[in-house]
Parts: structure tokens; C-alpha cells; sequence
């Protein structure tokens, strides 16, 4: 899983609470997250939203662009959601979660994402 994040003392909560789980690679800025795709092709991609340079939305929309199969996840504080809910209407993004979040609810969506990879990669779901 690849989660892209500009706060450091969230990438080091997020790497905490999930390495056990799962294997992370962490990325600080969304052009750092492009570069870290390109080497690793992650089943999930999580992204934050609000950061410098290009935003989560967009990150997300170029991922797509490279490989429409990996589960983007959009992972947000910011309250007002309008371009959230386009991005999902647009199916560039699967899924959307709320800062700070629900350890288990983010360890069930990033599990489905990586089944809705799998069904991607074999064909069942586009």
C-alpha cells in the first residue's frame, strides 16, 4: 500500500497503527506519491486531500491515468466535500474517509480495496 500524506506525524501514526498489518510505503508529497507509484504498483493507494503541490484529488486522477486497477482511497479532514463527491461520481477515487480516522474502518476498506484490486486485475469488476 502506498499512503501519501505532507504532515509527518501522520505518516508515522498511519505507519504505527497499520505495519502490522500491512506492508506501507510512505510518500510526503503527492509528487512524491506519482514517483513511489510508478516503482511499487500498489494494490491500494491512500491520499490526503489538503497538501502543497498537488492536492489528493488530483494525485488520485493520475494514478488512475497510469493503472485504472489499484483501490484509491481519498483520506480527508477537510469538512467541505464537493470536489470529494465529484471525484467518487467520477470514479476517480473508490472511497473517501474522514480525519482522523476509525482504525478498524480504515483496516476493513484498505482489505476490500485490495479484493476490488484483484478483481480488477482479473477482469469480474472495472
Amino acid at each position: 500500500m502506498l499512503f501519501i500524506d505532507d504532515e509527518p506525524h501522520i505518516r508515522s501514526s498511519f505507519k504505527a497503527s497499520f505495519r502490522r498489518n500491512f506492508h506501507i510505503t510512505l510518500a510526503a508529497s503527492g509528487e512524491e506519491g506519482l514517483e513511489l507509484f510508478q516503482e511499487i504498483r500498489p494494490e491500494v493507494v491512500i491520499s490526503d486531500q489538503r497538501m502543497p503541490g498537488l492536492e489528493g484529488v488530483d494525485v488520485l486522477k493520475q494514478i488512475k491515468r497510469m493503472d485504472p486497477h489499484p483501490c484509491r482511497i481519498l483520506l480527508t479532514g477537510y469538512s467541505r466535500i464537493d470536489s470529494v463527491q465529484e471525484a467518487i461520481q467520477n470514479g476517480i477515487i473508490d472511497l473517501y474517509m474522514q480525519k482522523p480516522w476509525d482504525s478498524q474502518k480504515l483496516i476493513e476498506a484498505i482489505v476490500a480495496g485490495a479484493e476490488l484490486y484483484s478483481d480488477r486485475v482479473a477482469g469480474r469488476i472495472k
